[in-house]
């Protein structure tokens, strides 16, 4: 996918799409009052992209950052949500001093990232959280989707012990285990997955059929998915998207995990 194809991708998103980004906010929203109470704090979400989530977080939450790697989404984002701060950067070279923030969120944004970019995203996280600083972080499940990854602008997808295992590197300890769009091992769903890896139905599907057609199977299917629930799945359930809870490993200082 083109940049400019990216782009307008972006901009179409429809209302349902629209609100699984917010649903992640919210549910953030709802994990920073319990952990934090009602004390001010300073948050910087990287990876903003359009800011369609911001102004879930506001006013509860009075102090909050958004950064992006685009200077156009991140100007978008600014002028839809005025009462946040908007910074064009590169979350893998943040320009904020040592422990300034209380929380972090990266909902959709190391997927987009190769392995490298991967541990350097959580290891400016690490360095910009305070001692005992939260990160809020979703990206998709490999493991829900097999050989074709959700998205054909994502670089690399994880598994959850992938995640698992990059956070702890990164210097984070997970505090809770969430998931969104949950996939419940019916027929239908079954379908679409084998769909999915399936080269000549992926090229009919992207190729031939109109991109409003697209748009509206997209949200048929999300709508079976409960994709504006961000919560425990179910013993039969399998999460597309993986919502992790994390504290900064403070019995470390984040010099351990830079590269």
């Amino acid at each position: 996918m083109g940049k400019e194809e990216e782009r307008i991708a972006y901009l179409r998103q429809t209302p349902m799409e629209i609100g699984t980004i917010q649903a992640r906010y919210r549910t953030a929203l709802e994990v920073a009052q319990r952990l934090l109470g009602d004390k001010t704090s300073l948050w910087l979400d990287i990876g903003s992209n359009l800011g369609f989530g911001l102004q879930e977080l506001c006013p509860s939450i009075n102090r909050v950052i958004a950064v992006d790697i685009d200077p156009e989404y991140i100007q978008l984002a600014s002028e839809r949500n005025p009462q946040v701060r908007g910074v064009a950067m590169d979350g893998c070279q943040l320009g904020f001093p040592n422990e300034r923030f209380d929380l972090v969120s990266l909902f959709e944004v190391i997927e987009h990232t190769g392995e490298v970019q991967q541990r350097n995203l959580l290891a400016e996280a690490n360095r910009i959280l305070k001692p005992e600083g939260i990160l809020l972080l979703s990206t998709p499940n490999k493991d829900a989707h097999g050989r074709r990854q959700m998205g054909i602008d994502h670089e690399r997808e994880l598994r959850p012990q992938e995640l698992k295992q990059l956070l702890a590197e990164g210097g984070f300890i997970i505090q809770d285990t969430f998931g969104q769009i949950f996939l419940n091992g019916s027929l239908f769903h079954d379908i679409l997955q084998n769909v999915r890896v399936n080269p000549l139905a992926t090229f009919i599907y992207y190729q031939l059929i109109p991109f409003s057609l697209r748009r509206g199977i997209s949200d048929f299917t999300l709508s079976s998915q409960s994709p504006l629930q961000v919560r425990s799945p179910k013993p039969y359930e399998i999460p597309r998207i993986m919502f992790v809870v994390c504290q900064k490993n403070f019995n470390s200082s984040f010099e351990d995990y830079t590269t």
